[in-house]
C-alpha cells in the first residue's frame, strides 16, 4: 500500500490541533503585588534619612513614620497621587506600597 506524500501531509497537519493542547495548569498571568511582595528581608544600611529620600525620590511626598522593622525593612506612611499608602523600602532599595 502507498501513501502519497500529500495524505501524509494532510494527516500532519490534521493532527496538529490535538498536540497543541495548552496545559491549563500553566497560567502565563504575571503574579499580583498580593502574592509577590516586592521588598527582600536583609540587613539594610540605609539610615533613615537615607529611606526617606530614595522614597520621595520614588513620586511619594508626606513621608512620615519611618520605621525599621526586624525584618530590616523600612516602613511609614506616605501619600501618592493623593492617598495615604504604607510604604516599604528593603535593603536593596526596592519600595512596594500597600
Amino acid at each position: 500500500m502507498r501513501i502519497s506524500h500529500a495524505a501524509v501531509l494532510a494527516m500532519i497537519v490534521s493532527a496538529g490541533p490535538a498536540f497543541a493542547q495548552s496545559n491549563p495548569a500553566v497560567h502565563n498571568n504575571p503574579p499580583s503585588k498580593a502574592n509577590s511582595p516586592t521588598v527582600t528581608q536583609g540587613a539594610n544600611s540605609f539610615t533613615e534619612a537615607q529611606a526617606k529620600d530614595r522614597i520621595m525620590k520614588a513620586g511619594y511626598s508626606s513621608v512620615e513614620t519611618l520605621t525599621k522593622n526586624a525584618d530590616g525593612i523600612w516602613t511609614g506612611k506616605a501619600t501618592k497621587d493623593g492617598a495615604q499608602v504604607n510604604v516599604m523600602l528593603d535593603f536593596k532599595g526596592n519600595i512596594s506600597q500597600q
